[in-house]
């Protein structure tokens, strides 16, 4: 089961682009995915009309196609030679933005990764064309990587408003934060009216060291959403701030050092709208670390190279060990890498088939469980009981038959 099969990394092969392959490589180690190095020239180009998305186009315009075709597969040996299992090389001709989304719908890529675009001689990181396009219309989700922001990943922040676009943010955080073994931090933001400083600082204050009376509506509805989420195996931390999305989600990514944000973009209401406009911009144009937007696709989606078995009923029957079932392996993985609600879906798939199985309830139990559903997974729990004397009665009364003189004679035991 792979969570992260397929990584673009869009290269122009300068310093930017360099930061961005080898956290590429860094992630397609440790979620087994294959990594497709990509580079695309514009036609026409010459001095006077500088490259769009990187500090060296204009020398690469002039290089002929063996020469890019070689450095591509530089790149791509220098991967495999990092353990990547396996790699691509794409040199395509067109506008950068267009060629490499087409090429990452094409290929179901799961996230593009790209440069940020470029470093002024004071350090400041400045969003390029390319990076500024994809980030805003790309539908596959997008990884901007800040130089000199190099692997691992430590301290990841997701900012979330609690609606639609920033929950499929959250899930991906997650799933990231478990493979990496970072910590996540997540943040929401409740927004006041209140424009003056000194008012919004004693709110804050109130918000979240004042008494539990005032400051719990806030955290109360917050871990109400949290608990919808499975953070088993996560590090994680939550944050509430009063005051303007567009400054605290950058001020929180500086004072905890992410090394990455994970951030929804989609929404008319609420932070998920700001996340479209006045959030993404600034976190761009600021740039406190590498980030991910996420739209409609997700980057981690789960893709399973094994073929799971049907559930058969016969089988279930006479196969009680969770040894013997492939589909309980199955979805005892679903479990162990967060897909908790795949989980369920699985479990309930064999339970239709078979509904005394109590490894199955057991675990759709903890699935339950996993994501706040506490009175589904009590009930879960109780009807593995009752599978579990069911198959205790009929073993004893199997034997109490076998051994009865009738029933021997019957079958000549």
């Amino acid at each position: 089961m792979k969570l992260l099969d397929r990584i673009l990394v869009a290269t122009d092969f300068g310093v930017v682009s360099d930061a961005a392959v080898e956290m590429a490589v860094y992630v397609a180690r440790q979620f087994d995915s294959q990594l497709d190095f990509v580079h695309v020239t514009s036609p026409g180009r010459s001095q006077e009309s500088p490259g769009e998305w990187g500090e060296s186009s204009e020398k690469q315009a002039n290089e002929d196609l063996p020469q890019l075709s070689a450095r591509l597969e530089e790149l791509a040996q220098k991967a495999m030679g990092a353990g990547v299992r396996s790699v691509e090389t794409v040199l395509a001709e067109g506008d950068p933005f267009e060629r490499i989304g087409a090429y990452a719908e094409s290929r179901d890529v799961n996230v593009i990764f790209v440069g940020a675009g470029e470093v002024s001689p004071s350090g400041q990181v400045f969003l390029g064309n390319t990076a500024a396009r994809l980030r805003r219309w790309a539908a596959t989700p997008v990884w901007i990587v800040k130089p000199n922001n190099p692997p691992p990943i430590r301290r990841i922040l997701c900012p979330v408003d609690m609606l639609s676009a920033s929950s499929r943010a959250l899930r991906n955080a997650i799933h990231i934060a478990r493979k990496l073994d970072a910590e996540l931090t997540v943040l929401t933001v409740a927004q006041s009216p209140l424009g003056k400083a000194g008012h919004l600082a004693e709110l804050r204050s109130t918000l979240e060291q004042g008494p539990p009376e005032r400051r719990e509506p806030h955290h109360q509805v917050f871990d109400e959403f949290l608990s919808k989420f499975d953070f088993h195996l996560v590090r994680s931390e939550k944050v509430v701030r009063l005051g303007n999305p567009r400054h605290e989600v950058v001020n929180v990514a500086q004072e905890i050092a992410a090394d990455l944000i994970v951030m929804g973009s989609a929404g008319r209401t609420g932070l998920a709208h700001i996340l479209v406009g006045g959030v993404a911009r600034r976190v761009a144009q600021v740039l406190p670390c590498s980030v991910i937007t996420v739209r409609s696709e997700s980057p981690i989606r789960m893709t399973s190279e094994d073929e799971v078995p049907r559930a058969d009923a016969t089988f279930c029957a006479t196969h009680p060990s969770r040894e013997q079932c492939d589909r309980f392996q199955h979805g005892d993985e679903l479990l162990r890498e967060g897909l908790a609600n795949e989980a369920i879906d699985h479990y309930r798939a064999c339970l239709a088939e078979y509904g005394m199985c109590a490894n199955a309830w057991l675990q759709l139990s903890k699935a339950h469980a996993r994501i706040g559903e506490l009175k589904e997974a009590q009930h879960c729990a109780a009807r593995a009981q009752e599978a579990l004397r069911r198959q205790e009665h009929k073993l004893i009364d199997d034997e109490a038959q076998g051994s009865h003189i009738l029933y021997r004679r019957m079958f000549g035991v």
